[in-house]
């Protein structure tokens, strides 16, 4: 995402507790908690830019165990029903197939009622569990590239983990007034 001129990310709400926290993904430090939307019951995201120009993390979705094992990030899709997307998390790596079922207005996830939340699965088949949240949903381009669909913001807290709720990129973009570029 791009901030004016300056690379920034999103990651979910609810992973950092105030603005001003630096936010690292294992060894990348990605930046400064910046701003949350303005409702942060109904909307589970956070701006996060860098505090100084040495962040360290780039435009890429890990893909692992698969070939290639990253994949840049090089446009954005709109999710729709029906459509098959991958998802990407921290406790079960890349998993190829989830269908996206359905829109909710409101989904009540953590005791609060989430907004504009997408729902997919593929049934009997691990895709995430808790600490995922902030996960990239995608779909592959040609043979190297991806296409950011979605964040993932929550799953089932036990068995089992076959399904994820995510917000839009479009819906992020609006929330947090920016734009995701390349």
């Amino acid at each position: 995402m791009n901030w004016g001129l300056i690379r920034d990310a999103v990651t979910a709400g609810r992973c950092v507790s105030a603005a001003g926290k630096f936010v690292f993904s294992g060894p990348e430090f990605w930046g400064e908690a910046g701003h949350f939307p303005a409702n942060t019951t109904a909307w589970d995201m956070v701006y996060i830019g860098p505090s100084f120009p040495s962040e360290t993390y780039s435009a890429r979705i890990h893909t692992d165990p698969c070939c290639p094992v990253t994949r840049p990030v090089t446009t954005k899709v709109a999710p729709a029903n029906g459509q098959i997307v991958w998802f990407s998390g921290r406790n079960y790596l890349a998993k190829c197939s989830v269908e996206i079922f359905t829109v909710q207005s409101t989904w009540v996830i953590d005791g609060r009622a989430r907004s504009n939340v997408w729902f997919g699965r593929r049934t009997g088949v691990n895709i995430a569990a808790p600490t995922d949240s902030g996960a990239p949903i995608y779909i592959p381009v040609g043979s190297g590239n991806a296409a950011i669909v979605g964040m993932h913001i929550a799953g089932f807290v036990v068995a089992p983990f076959d399904q994820t709720w995510f917000h839009s990129v479009g819906d992020i973009e609006s929330q947090l007034g920016v734009t995701v570029a390349f």
